[in-house]
């Protein structure tokens, strides 16, 4: 839940400044994957900044939803990594939510 959860506000995207920016970080994620470095994070600021540059509802709904499938498989691939088995328990909990939200 976030603290925005019943909030009116508008969307406030669209704007030519976050259509640039779309832009670029479309360039850079497809750069870095290109010269192999691409990053979680490359694709995640690809698919927030597309949010961002839309102005259509139905289709920032489409881009937050796949926002989200970044969000989560980047979480995936955190929990993946984490060898701690102080966390065990935790990274195990979360590993089964997520995969729940994912289906």
């Amino acid at each position: 839940m976030s603290e925005y959860e019943d909030a009116e506000m508008l969307d406030g995207t669209g704007y030519g400044g976050h259509k640039t920016f779309a832009a670029m970080s479309k360039n850079s994620r497809e750069r870095a994957a290109r010269e192999g470095r691409l990053t979680w994070a490359n694709v995640f600021e690809e698919a927030a900044t597309a949010v961002l540059a839309e102005t259509s509802s139905k289709e920032i709904l489409k881009l937050l939803d796949r926002l989200d499938d970044v969000a989560l498989d980047w979480q995936m691939s955190l929990i993946d990594r984490i060898e701690d088995e102080e966390d065990s328990d935790m990274v195990n909990k979360m590993r089964r939510l997520r995969r729940k939200e994912k289906k």
